[in-house]
């Protein structure tokens, strides 16, 4: 009985001994949490330091700032610096008179790299969360300018820099200016870029609506692609002997630009450099230049253009829109182009690129030269043409979209072996009736192809768009590919229906153009459409939303994939929620207006140009590690984005 009790109580001591040892593994567990927890005694303690910290120095600063000193015109003006040609004032590398330690005597070495006076004003550039929300609520402005490795990469801090007449020199410190670093910003009127810039990154000063002259010294090498977009204002600049190469879209719609001269090592002007610019009315290109891209000039306002003897290549639409243009002087070195009866031709293809005003004004029908292969030019601002006729040698139309409104005829010559005509139905086709080039019909109720004699397969872009009165139209079984733009110009359609074997659609075939219900054969195996929105028929792709949207929106929660230009141009469009369940989104929100957006924790991918021309939006808040997913902003204005990772 005895050594049964002792038996006992070494069990019950044992337990004893567990169940002590958990306790304190609790409360031990709870005294580090207590500690070093979000709420805990360290963190708040550390908290209330760099509290403290900080706002003494935004006192001493402002002491400061009342004294006589500030009188020094260099303080206000530029910076603690005095002139000098760095913008942040680093005082690891100053030590005379007017540094930061003399201006905040109580600073800590452990913040002298992160705080920086600039027009009297105190900023710091830290990336740390707790040092941001601390400085933010202290009323201390967070610095995102930076110049790594002579990159400029944001514009916030360079502002303050600007002068009373919005004048903004960069300093020689600086060689390249980074994506998006002055987008969209305010008050910018001129700015002076040193030569030691060699590069400005794409979109740079986009969407920048109060700069009107820009100055670049020689040393510049390359403007990249939107790097002036829809700089309305912009009234001047000058393009250096040093430049190289220009990208797309560089000059797109800066509507107030009225001359441009090319520097001489320019050998491509890629597509719509200068496209919408509508106050251009002079364009200098130089010796040298080999490749004029598509669209390049369109809608411009010019009435006379050399192309210079080297020039090898120009685009489709190059001149598109430019009523103005009666006078093209080709070079006679030029192997590649002529100018007669006023038409552009090219001469190996024997192409139509361009047709004057002085040709086309007062002809109702259009007869395309005997000889020509190709159709490039555009018709379309000729509603006095309605009748067009080709001739046996023409193998391409390059664009139906080019076609003008009015057109009521086409008459195909009988040896031609690349198209014909339904007078009928109001149709062209290719010869083997497969492709449809465009329906030029003006009735309400467009149905195609009802006995399926023809065999229609494909939709070429712009197809519809001189069948302006269309209200239903009706597709063929046979079709499978629906191409670009398609419906962009049927304003008044009211229903849109897709057969059964449609497998190919592009995303933008009506292109801003919401009007309508779409519907799709059930039968379909590759698509289905709900609510007027496009999808893979899992529904597990977002393929197009098809109606405007007026306000928020949100993803279903079976959608896994958004795809490219899914909601290119929802200018109406809030907000958008988008589903945990979203693993993937592309280029899938060009030109849209809303301000802010949450990426779910799932996505692992974002297409690099996914927000791009969005210049109203001013938060990307994701849910992810810091640049774990590559890309950032995705094509978003840099600049003036607050990109909130986990």
């Amino acid at each position: 009985m005895i050594k049964k009790s002792r038996k006992n109580e070494k069990g019950i001591t044992l337990i004893a001994l567990v169940i002590t040892i958990i306790v304190l593994l609790i409360l031990s567990g709870v005294s580090i949490a207590m500690l070093t927890g979000d709420n805990g005694i360290l963190t708040q303690a550390k908290a209330s330091k760099i509290s403290t910290t900080l706002a003494t120095y935004k006192e001493e600063l402002e002491l400061y700032k009342g004294e006589k000193r500030t009188e020094n015109i260099n303080f206000l003006d530029n910076s603690l610096n005095a002139g000098k040609v760095s913008l942040s004032y680093n005082t690891q590398k100053e030590n005379e008179d007017g540094n930061i330690k003399t201006v905040i005597t109580q600073i800590n070495e452990e913040y002298i790299e992160k705080i920086e006076i600039i027009k009297g004003e105190l900023l710091i550039n830290t990336k740390n969360k707790q040092e941001l929300e601390i400085a933010r609520g202290l009323g201390i402005r967070v610095n995102p300018y930076e110049i790594i490795d002579g990159e400029l990469t944001s514009s916030d801090g360079n502002l303050l820099l600007m002068d009373k007449n919005g004048t903004l020199i960069i300093p020689d410190s600086v060689t390249k200016i980074g994506e998006g670093a002055f987008a969209n910003v305010s008050g910018l009127k001129t700015i002076i870029i040193p030569g030691t810039v060699k590069e400005i990154s794409e979109r740079a000063f986009a969407y920048n609506q109060t700069l009107e002259r820009v100055v670049l010294e020689e040393g510049i090498e390359i403007i990249k692609e939107n790097c002036f977009q829809n700089c309305y204002n912009l009234k001047e600049i000058n393009l250096p002997n040093s430049l190289k190469y220009i990208g797309g879209q560089a000059f797109y719609y800066c509507t107030s630009l009225k001359e441009i001269t090319l520097p001489p090592n320019i050998e491509k002007l890629e597509s719509w450099t200068f496209g919408g610019d509508k106050k251009l009315e002079q364009i200098n290109l130089n010796e040298g230049l080999k490749i004029i891209g598509s669209y390049t000039f369109y809608d411009t306002l010019f009435n006379k253009i050399t192309i210079p003897s080297t020039v090898e290549e120009i685009g489709l639409g190059s001149f598109d829109r430019n009523t103005n243009l009666d006078e093209i002087i080709v070079k006679e070195e030029n192997k590649k182009f002529m100018y007669e009866n006023g038409m552009l031709i090219g001469k190996n293809e024997g192409e139509i690129l361009f047709m004057s005003n002085k040709y086309l004004n007062n002809i109702s029908t259009f007869q395309i030269p005997e000889g020509i292969k190709e159709f490039t030019a555009s018709l379309s601002s000729y509603n006095n043409i309605t009748k067009i006729v080709i001739p046996s040698t023409l193998e391409r139309i390059n664009n139906a979209g080019s076609l003008p409104e009015s057109l009521k005829e086409i008459e195909v010559s009988p040896e031609n072996k690349h198209f014909a005509v339904s007078a009928k139905d109001k149709i062209l086709y290719t010869k083997d009736r497969k492709e449809l080039i465009s329906c030029f019909s003006k009735e309400e109720n467009i149905n195609i192809d009802t006995n399926n004699e023809i065999g229609i397969i494909k939709l070429n872009d712009w197809a519809f768009s001189q069948a302006t009165n269309a209200k239903i139209i009706t597709l063929p079984e046979s079709l499978i590919n629906i191409g670009v733009t398609v419906f962009t110009e049927n304003r008044k359609l009211e229903e849109l229906k897709i057969g059964k074997n449609v497998s190919e659609i592009n995303p933008i075939f009506k292109f801003n153009n919401y009007s309508g219900k779409v519907t799709i054969d059930p039968n379909n195996n590759y698509y289905t459409i709900e609510d007027n929105i496009l999808y893979n028929k899992s529904k597990e792709k977002l393929v197009a939303v098809l109606s405007e949207i007026n306000g928020p929106f949100s993803v279903k929660e079976t959608v896994k994939e958004i795809g490219d230009l899914a909601f290119h141009g929802q200018r109406k469009m809030t907000s958008v929620n988008i589903s945990s369940n979203v693993t993937r989104i592309g280029n899938s929100f060009n030109y849209c207006e809303f301000s802010e957006i949450e990426i779910p924790k799932n996505v692992e991918y974002i297409g690099a140009s996914c927000f791009e021309l969005n210049q109203n939006l001013e938060k990307i808040k994701i849910h992810k590690e810091e640049n774990s997913i590559p890309g950032a902003p995705w094509g978003a204005v840099k600049g003036i984005k607050v990109l909130e990772w986990k």
